[in-house]
């Protein structure tokens, strides 16, 4: 498999990406890599919140990145408002949001059925034309 310039490490531009800093979103690929990247990160905040705010797809080329009218779709979408409005969904949300080692995280949350439909509900209105596998 070839790697492209976007699938490289933006700090060593060696390896594959694997990581996303959390504060300014660069793409690394190890813990040494972040350590060089951490001293010069420069967090993208919005200024009345002080929240990180994810960079247009013209910034960052990733398929994380989501539309403006799939964003709206989620906001909008009555089953997912309804269950936010669950507790314990929010304590998973909020636990996943905070963990350090959300890949791990996700993998045990993939058994708790809450977040499974939750997750199938998100995946079917961010991807309607891939069925969901997991």
């Amino acid at each position: 498999m070839n790697m492209t310039a976007s699938d490289l490490c933006q700090v060593c531009n060696e390896a594959n990406r694997k990581y996303k800093c959390p504060k300014c979103f660069c793409l690394y690929c190890s813990v040494d890599c972040f350590k060089i990247h951490k001293p010069d990160c420069k967090p993208l905040l919005l200024k009345s919140q002080g929240q990180p705010v994810q960079p247009s797809a013209e910034v960052l080329e990733d398929e994380d990145v989501l539309s403006e009218h799939i964003l709206s779709c989620l906001e909008d979408n009555n089953k997912l408002k309804t269950m936010l409005h669950n507790p314990h969904l929010r304590k998973i949300l909020m636990n996943l949001d905070n963990s350090v080692n959300k890949t791990e995280l996700m993998e045990k949350l993939m058994h708790e059925p809450l977040f499974v439909e939750f997750a199938d509900i998100c995946l079917a209105i961010v991807r309607p034309e891939k069925p969901n596998s997991l």
